[in-house]
Parts: structure tokens; C-alpha cells; sequence
């Protein structure tokens, strides 16, 4: 008798184990918030008025050549030593309402004498307020860690020096006076 409880409770222990790990018996949980609304004091907008993304999204959208980009953002300060798997450059956003949601540059890395290394774009989305300075940072080119920027630190064992040259592409920006509520 003393069995079959036992192998009564231990089949039942499985099935209600089972049932646990089965997502079908998992209680449901909401992962969004609804009735959001977009509100912008700066546009002709009334307040708690429901307007569409892509209404929105025409009202920031700015084209603009290379020299307003470089009046919106500067790169200074960029690094990469020898062996890090990474570069970092400084990004100061000079726009007095708007913050930078993500930028595109072009980088171009050459030798000693000028000569072109390796091209590449690289796109960062990051989150920049107005009048800030942040330290951003992305993989490097150099995978074989065989290269170094030349007003980094030389290194100790031998490897070549670069320089860059650096062009924006593209900025993404949205103002600091849209605010999203929730009714």
C-alpha cells in the first residue's frame, strides 16, 4: 500500500511539475502600456490632441549638408590603442532643444604616408541631450590589434601608427519638448 502512495505522489509531483514548466499554464502578463498618447508643446497641437507617428516623424526630419551637421555635433578626442577592442570619441551636441537619438559617420583610416587603410561607416545609436558632451564608444577596425592611433599612447612592442579622418553622414534627432503621456 505504502507503494502505490508513493508512486501515486510521485507521479502527481511530476504532473504538477510538468504543468509549471508548460508556458500554456503560465499566467499572462502585459508588457506594454496602452492608450498612449503623443503630445508636442512646441507644434500647433492641442494639449491631449492624438496625432499619428508619421505626421510626427515629417516634423523632424532635416536635411542638411555637411557643414550644418558639423555646426549640430563635433567628434573630438577620439582614441585607440594598441590593444583595445575598442574606439572611443567625445560627441558634443550644440543644439539647444533637440536631442541626438543616433549618428552615421564615414571613417577613413590612413597610414603614415596618407595612404588609405580601410573605410567604413559606422551607424551608433545613442542618446545625447542638448549642450552634452558624451564619451561614445564601438568595436574597432583593427581585429588583429596590429595598429595604433598615432596620438595614443605608442606602445611597447612594434605596430604601425594610423590617422583618421572622420565625416558625419547623418544625424537623428528629436526636440526635448515632445512628451508622451498616459491617459
Amino acid at each position: 500500500m505504502k507503494i502505490i502512495k508513493l508512486i501515486l505522489l510521485t507521479f502527481l509531483f511530476m504532473l504538477i511539475l510538468a504543468g509549471l514548466e508548460n508556458p500554456a499554464f503560465a499566467r499572462r502578463e502585459k508588457t506594454t502600456i496602452s492608450k498612449l498618447k503623443l503630445r508636442a508643446d512646441s507644434m500647433n497641437i492641442k494639449s491631449g490632441e492624438e496625432i499619428s507617428t508619421i505626421d510626427y516623424l515629417h516634423e523632424d526630419t532635416l536635411k542638411a549638408t555637411e557643414q550644418d551637421l558639423d555646426r549640430f555635433l563635433s567628434l573630438a578626442g577620439y582614441d585607440k590603442p594598441l590593444t583595445a577592442s575598442r574606439e572611443t570619441i567625445h560627441a558634443t551636441n550644440h543644439m539647444s532643444d533637440s536631442t541626438i537619438s543616433s549618428l552615421s559617420m564615414l571613417i577613413i583610416y590612413l597610414d603614415y604616408l596618407n595612404r588609405e587603410l580601410h573605410r567604413r561607416q559606422v551607424d551608433l545609436n545613442i542618446d545625447l541631450p542638448a549642450g552634452q558632451t558624451q564619451l561614445i564608444s564601438f568595436p574597432t577596425w583593427d581585429l588583429q590589434r596590429s595598429f595604433y592611433y598615432r596620438k595614443s599612447t605608442r606602445p611597447r612592442r612594434s605596430a604601425a601608427p594610423y590617422d583618421i579622418r572622420i565625416n558625419l553622414i547623418s544625424i537623428c534627432a528629436h526636440p526635448d519638448s515632445i512628451t508622451i503621456i498616459q491617459e
